[in-house]
């Protein structure tokens, strides 16, 4: 299945940083909680089960809800740019940077919620301007993508794109347990740990990533786009730009300041606009624009399970972490099997991108269910089996990334997914307020929320069902 080195290094890429970032899921949290609760307390040495009253628990939803927020700001606001410098310079100075600036962010983090008495919680928001170097999380991913569907022919990429939601969720699935052992050891342990991981990454990065980028493969004959009003690769707009990133001359002899500069930055923002509408101006791309913007409001209710179950059953946060293995083993079983069956279906004769939307409508009905179970959940089993269930539903973003390459019938991945996680990004900013003013609801010193961020997050990719039948959006026969 994986082909080239290029594949193979975008597997470790990928694997080795979801291992850093999941190692600290829990632990981020935790450490927020204790910095609350001793700023509360006036105690350093108070236990975690004196921190679980309200007040708590909503100043620990509100600040990690506005803390996802910041982080995603800063990536809204250089994802396009970064973008750019990775299709210019190649991906390997960006790739650098994401992990540097995280990493940067991350100490911060420790270091203000180890002194309580010094900073409140709330002085990590700060830290997401670290952000600012490299993009963050979106920009990292996004280009690992773009990777991916540059080295394989369109029918092709979805199914690597499999492999790597296959190699997070394995990390995924063992890293909540040894985290919750380190901390039974140290809070700060799974912190150790993941810096051990991300240096790991930059080492690889360092010594194997190329600095310029593999010349894209043509799409196979048997995979026709969708049509649209114009071809993009033929756009006179997208031609230009092309020649614009790809001619020697045009990078060298940039004026320095002046009225060429203003003219120049002009044409290039008209530039964006028209390459953007050219890549998602048919209703089949503006949809993968719109579930992917719909899908990340909804999985944020997810981000903060762990505190609904702690609060709401009394588990402790480490006993919290069977949530995610319980989803991340759905997740690869569900990544074991799909791969296999969309060869099977497309050896039978499916069209790539039908097999792909039929992916997207499953996922959609799978998800909006288990996220109506997690809301009737009376008991943390209950809702061990409902993250099972989101576990099943993480088949949903490879699906969609692999139609929208199908779709927008274009070479310039690293610019559709820069888009695509323009779209993600901007639905971070509105999904961390917005889930944590519903886990706020029905919470008070005897009552734990009333969940309502699982239900919404079923009536929202209830909405992208609905709205792909609205689109109706088709595949050829």
């Amino acid at each position: 299945m994986v082909k080239s080195r290029v594949q193979w290094l975008s597997l470790l890429l990928y694997t080795g940083y979801w291992f850093a970032l999941s190692i600290i899921d829990v632990p981020n949290i935790a450490i927020v909680e204790r910095a609350i609760c001793i700023q509360h307390y006036q105690d350093p040495f108070i236990d975690e089960a004196a921190c679980k009253r309200s007040d708590i628990q909503v100043a620990l939803a509100s600040t990690l809800g506005w803390k996802l927020t910041f982080n995603s700001l800063a990536g809204l606001l250089t994802v396009l740019y970064y973008g750019h410098v990775a299709e210019q310079q190649g991906k390997k100075l960006v790739l650098f940077l994401s992990i540097c600036g995280y990493m940067a962010m991350v100490a911060l983090d420790v270091l203000i919620c180890s002194l309580p008495f010094t900073f409140s919680a709330q002085t990590i928001w700060l830290s997401s301007a670290l952000l600012l170097i490299g993009g963050g999380q979106r920009v990292y991913t996004s280009l690992i993508y773009a990777l991916v569907a540059d080295s394989l022919e369109s029918d092709q990429t979805t199914t690597q794109l499999y492999l790597l939601g296959l190699g997070s969720n394995v990390v995924k699935l063992i890293d909540p347990r040894i985290a919750a052992g380190l901390m039974q050891i140290n809070l700060l342990a799974p912190f150790c740990l993941s810096y051990i991981a991300f240096a790991a990454v930059l080492i690889l990065i360092t010594l194997v990533v190329e600095g310029n980028l593999p010349k894209p493969k043509q799409r196979s004959e048997g995979y026709t786009a969708i049509p649209s009003r114009e071809s993009v690769d033929e756009s006179p707009i997208v031609a230009a730009d092309r020649a614009t990133t790809s001619s020697p001359t045009a990078s060298d002899h940039k004026p320095l300041g002046g009225k060429a500069d203003k003219k120049s930055a002009a044409a290039n923002l008209k530039c964006e606009i028209e390459v953007f509408y050219s890549l998602f101006s048919t209703a089949a791309t503006f949809y993968c624009l719109a579930a992917m913007f719909f899908k990340r409001i909804g999985f944020a209710s997810s981000v903060f399970a762990p505190q609904y179950v702690s609060d709401k059953f009394k588990w402790s946060l480490h006993q919290t972490t069977w949530l995610r293995v319980s989803g991340s083993g759905a997740a690869v079983l569900v990544y074991l099997i799909a791969p296999p069956m969309n060869a099977w279906l497309i050896k039978k004769g499916s069209l790539p991108s039908t097999v792909d939307m039929n992916t997207i409508r499953g996922s959609l009905l799978v998800l909006a269910f288990s996220f109506i179970a997690a809301w009737r959940a009376r008991s943390g089993v209950f809702m061990i089996v409902a993250t099972f269930g989101m576990g099943l539903g993480e088949t949903l973003q490879p699906a969609l990334q692999g139609f929208v390459t199908f779709a927008t019938g274009s070479q310039r991945n690293t610019r559709v997914f820069t888009m695509l996680a323009v779209a993600d990004t901007a639905a971070e900013l509105v999904a961390g307020p917005f889930t944590a003013a519903l886990m706020a609801i029905g919470r008070t010193d005897d009552h734990p929320s009333n969940g309502l961020c699982f239900l919404a997050s079923s009536v929202q990719l209830g909405f992208c069902i609905r709205l792909k039948e609205t689109f109706k959006i088709g595949e050829k026969d």
